[in-house]
């Protein structure tokens, strides 16, 4: 992702399975709401 050296895949794979985006902001706290939404965004349009 833009700015950060968080990849897309690792926030797949946790949405996938079945954490929530609190959880996410939680592991990555660097990233936001909008970055984890981007995230889904650019992995379901690969």
């Amino acid at each position: 992702m833009k700015r950060t050296r968080t990849t897309v895949e690792p926030v797949v794979e946790r949405m996938g399975h079945g954490e929530m985006i609190h959880d996410i902001l939680e592991a990555y706290p660097h990233l936001t709401r909008a970055s984890v939404l981007i995230c889904l965004h650019c992995a379901a349009n690969a």
